[in-house]
């Protein structure tokens, strides 16, 4: 039998996480992996566009085979058909929403589209939405004025390519998070970042040196200009935020087979609060664990069955989550235990957590 740890307790591995760990022992870039299908230049008139847009000149055949596009044999590699004009695997799926609050618990969600295409168009839905969102300010300096957007536009480029670059595209039924909230961007990409465990929060993005998960991927959006090839993209991120106080500074983190990245608004004066940052407790939780705010933030404006609370939280529906986190919550009165139509749900206890 296998074991994992799991929030400071040892489970036995599902069969999912088992295959996972032999899919990922024997395919490290599973975006370099031949198919049978052949390539044909016509077919990639986006990722065309694309590089012309970027790079100024016209993308030719010889390009792509410099990177490995496809083999000798002129079949594409698996990474080259996320880039093919009519592709609508779900690997690809992105799920875009804007909040009128600060947490994904608030009960108002003003926009929220799915899209799963190539990746060229990926990007495309994402800075779009963004855009097309985002606030804008203007600052009267002497006699002119300056628009301010709330996210500079190098900022959310690099945010989104990384997303696509660095995702991992073998695990199966999950997306790419884009959420637009009051104060904040925050982008959440399948998988660690690659080579690393989980990360707690770190404003220190120049740091990192993002080491590919996907090489090919990685290779067009370099030919394209669209991404560092020594991986220092994160480094242009810092610069755009260098004079903004600590409060609006970026950061990221990965937990749960997840990888975050937050935007402050640069518009949004009060700086960044998440969903932890929101809440007070007019006590301390006993035996607290590391979802309990998480949790509480997420119940507190309606009522979340338990699924919906360990998919939020990218957990597994354990015994041991359900006795010992959601019941310790519930025995302390955080938690207040209701019933529905569709059984048991959960809503923090307003009485002892209120919103700042």
């Amino acid at each position: 039998m296998i074991f994992m740890r799991r929030d400071g307790y040892t489970d036995s591995a599902t069969s999912e996480e088992i295959l996972m760990m032999g899919l990922h022992s024997r395919l490290p870039k599973f975006d370099m992996e031949i198919t049978d299908i052949p390539f044909t230049m016509s077919e990639f008139t986006k990722l065309s566009s694309f590089y012309k847009e970027n790079v100024g000149k016209e993308l030719k055949e010889k390009d792509l085979a410099a990177i490995g596009f496809f083999d000798e044999n002129h079949c594409l590699r698996k990474g080259a058909l996320l880039f093919k004009d009519d592709y609508n695997g779900e690997s690809t799926k992105i799920v875009c929403s804007s909040y009128r609050g600060m947490t994904r618990g608030d009960n108002e969600i003003l926009a929220s589209n799915t899209f799963q295409g190539n990746l060229i168009d990926s990007y495309s839905f994402m800075m779009e939405f963004v855009q097309q969102r985002m606030n804008h300010s203007i600052i009267k300096e002497d006699t002119k004025h300056i628009d301010y957007d709330a996210y500079p536009k190098r900022s959310l480029l690099e945010a989104f390519i990384n997303a696509l670059a660095h995702r991992d595209y073998l695990i199966d039924g999950t997306a790419i998070y884009v959420d637009l909230f009051k104060n904040r961007l925050s982008i959440t990409s399948p998988g660690n970042l690659y080579s690393t465990g989980d990360i707690e929060r770190t404003y220190q993005l120049d740091s990192f040196i993002s080491k590919r998960r996907n090489e090919l991927i990685s290779s067009v959006f370099v030919l394209c200009d669209a991404m560092e090839a020594k991986g220092t993209g994160f480094e242009k991120i810092m610069d755009d935020y260098k004079v903004a106080p600590l409060n609006q500074k970026p950061y990221v983190y990965s937990k749960n087979k997840q990888f975050t990245i937050v935007l402050p608004d640069l518009t949004f004066k009060e700086g960044v609060q998440t969903a932890e940052d929101s809440l007070k407790l007019v006590s301390s939780i006993e035996k607290p664990s590391k979802h309990d705010l998480s949790i509480l933030a997420f119940c507190y404006a309606i009522p979340r069955s338990i699924k919906q609370i360990t998919d939020y939280l990218n957990v597994s529906n354990s015994s041991f989550f359900r006795k010992n986190i959601i019941s310790n919550l519930v025995e302390q009165k955080f938690l207040i235990e209701l019933d529905s139509s569709n059984g048991k749900c959960y809503q923090t206890n307003s009485e002892l957590v209120s919103r700042l």
